[in-house]
C-alpha cells in the first residue's frame, strides 16, 4: 500500500481569511500532504506538512526550508484568497 498521501484526492479548501483558520487547516494536515494556492491556473505557493511544528514552502522563486507553525500560517494566510487545495 503507497503512503496515505498519494491515496487521497484533491480537495479544494474554502479561502483562508484568519491566522485561526490557517493554522486549524495547517493542524488539520496528515504528514507529507501539500497545500497549494493557485491564482487563475498560475502556481503562487506550496506548503508541505512534515510535523506539527514543521513545515516547509516553495514559491516561484525559491524554498524556505524547514519553518515553523507560526510562519507557515502566515504565508497561508498571504495567499488564502487564492484558489486552495489539499494534495
Amino acid at each position: 500500500m503507497g503512503e496515505r498521501g498519494e491515496d487521497l484526492p484533491v480537495r479544494n479548501l474554502p479561502k483562508v481569511e484568519t491566522v485561526e483558520q490557517a493554522r486549524k487547516v495547517l493542524f488539520g494536515m496528515d504528514e507529507e500532504q501539500e497545500i497549494t494556492a493557485e491564482s487563475e491556473d498560475e502556481w503562487r505557493v506550496s506548503i508541505k506538512k512534515h510535523s506539527d511544528q514543521e513545515y516547509s514552502a516553495s514559491f516561484a522563486e525559491q524554498e524556505t526550508g524547514i519553518i515553523s507553525l507560526y510562519d507557515a500560517s502566515y504565508i497561508l494566510l498571504e495567499h488564502g484568497d487564492h484558489d486552495l487545495y489539499l494534495r
